[in-house]
């Protein structure tokens, strides 16, 4: 009998386990669907953004779109669990340890927005100066107050149960984006140091040499092109060549005739300075730290325009603000690789050089501090375009209105029929500017919708 009781305790003890594990079970909870709300979040955080970048020192060219790639990679993957028609694509990232979202917790989607974007960009600006004589922490008390704003709102419209599961998961996803962004040493707080003076620029003809002088004048970020990829697979990938050698003094070279272009429409923003070309020249120009936000946010206040155009759900503005963060980071990287691979002159000094040893750019009145090929709007404007065009059809009229009611420069809206037209004229718009070659622009434009592309092929949808 002790035998036969001996052989049943464990089955007893077994059933029992499997009694009591009956009586809590757990189950999983159908989260609503991030579809189910509007943009909202998504939305306020990129204005917020933009008015916070506008005025940030070390943020241009580079880490602003790399900041961008870093939040919204976080919102995207942590509303992956109730997108309907998106995935996680996490797996593809080495070295980027997300946590799981239990399935006990219930979730409202607006907030877990406004929890990564505000965790972000905390880390992102915690160390930033600022023009104007705004200080850091009028900043930081920016993105505090936007959080609180719509967390307030929120609990309103769930409860607080959900709130509190909503922003710990998604705080939990940006910590863990924000220690893997940390990684990157080389783009990991690269706003702080973006003139290295331990930098010497190779020396030869043809070459880029400063076109300010002093420090201001130094390169800047020139080792941009190793910070990490997002999207595309190798830099290699994304080398291109210049069709063209500056070093060519030949009157009858295609250099030569493009620094005549240069020369010819730079004079009609001059003598004609509230028409066509002025106008297109000023308008997508966002060079000066603290007059704008900068040349890739500029596709950031594009995509806003677009959601509220379009009415998008929170969902598609997640995917979209995703995928642009990703794109315009690859464009910085690849742009910047291959400026300091060739490190191609300016307009400027080859036209002094050659043509004409008076000629300055004019209302500008500098020449950005790094080398011109390819160009830097061009990339992130063919990349940007891309984008958008892929995810509202290409043929959306619509009007930009960044700049509307500016009186320090041209900022009159600008209406386009063709999303990609206005990546067409970003990039173009360099050349009536005195800043670059055709070349430049014909070259970036080609290289963003490379990198667009390489952004879209990945694995999104269910």
């Amino acid at each position: 009998m002790k035998a036969i009781l001996k052989l049943l305790l464990p089955v007893g003890i077994v059933g029992m386990l499997i009694i009591s594990s009956c009586k809590d079970p757990v189950i999983p909870i159908e989260y609503p669907h991030v579809a189910n709300y509007t943009n909202e979040s998504i939305y306020k955080w990129n204005e917020l953004f933009l008015q916070i970048e506008r005025y940030a020192k070390g943020y241009r060219p580079g880490p602003a779109p790399r900041a961008l790639g870093y939040m919204g990679l976080s919102a995207y993957e942590a509303c992956a669990p109730g997108m309907v028609e998106y995935k996680s694509i996490a797996s593809r990232y080495i070295g980027l340890d997300l946590p799981t979202l239990k399935q006990d917790k219930s979730i409202y989607w607006p907030e877990v927005v406004n929890a990564s974007y505000a965790y972000l960009m905390r880390r992102f600006f915690e160390k930033t100066s600022f023009t104007d004589g705004i200080t850091n922490q009028n900043m930081i008390d920016r993105i505090n107050s936007l959080e609180n704003e719509l967390e307030a709102k929120y609990l309103q419209l769930s409860n607080e149960v959900n709130l509190n599961n909503s922003k710990a998961w998604g705080q939990d996803v940006a910590r863990a984006v924000w220690a893997w962004s940390a990684t990157d040493v080389y783009g990991h707080e690269a706003y702080l140091n973006p003139q290295p003076i331990d930098y010497t620029p190779p020396v030869g003809d043809g070459l880029w040499v400063q076109t300010q002088p002093g420090d201001g004048g130094r390169a800047m970020f020139p080792r941009w092109g190793n910070v990490r990829l997002l999207g595309t697979k190798t830099i290699q990938d994304l080398k291109v060549k210049p069709p063209y050698w500056t070093n060519n003094s030949d009157p009858n070279s295609v250099i030569y005739n493009q620094a005549k272009e240069v020369i010819a429409l730079n004079q009609e923003t001059k003598d004609h300075p509230q028409e066509e070309f002025a106008h297109i020249a000023q308008f997508w120009s966002d060079d000066r730290v603290g007059m704008t936000f900068s040349p890739p946010s500029r596709l950031l206040a594009i995509a806003d325009q677009l959601y509220l155009l379009e009415q998008v759900n929170l969902e598609t503005a997640v995917a979209v603000n995703a995928q642009l963060g990703l794109a315009l980071n690859d464009a910085s990287v690849a742009c910047w690789y291959n400026k300091y691979v060739y490190n191609v002159e300016r307009p400027v000094t080859y036209i002094n050089r050659n043509i004409d040893p008076n000629w300055t750019v004019g209302w500008l009145g500098f020449t950005p501090a790094f080398p011109a090929y390819p160009s830097g709007h061009s990339t992130f404007g063919g990349t940007g375009s891309r984008i958008l065009a892929n995810a509202f059809i290409d043929n959306t009229q619509f009007t930009d209105r960044c700049h509307e009611g500016r009186t320090d420069f041209l900022g009159a809206p600008r209406t386009y029929g063709l999303i990609t037209k206005s990546g067409i004229e970003n990039a173009l718009s360099r050349i009536p500017l005195g800043v670059h070659f055709r070349m430049d622009c014909d070259t970036g434009l080609d290289l963003g919708e490379k990198v667009a592309q390489s952004i879209l092929d990945l694995d999104w949808t269910k």
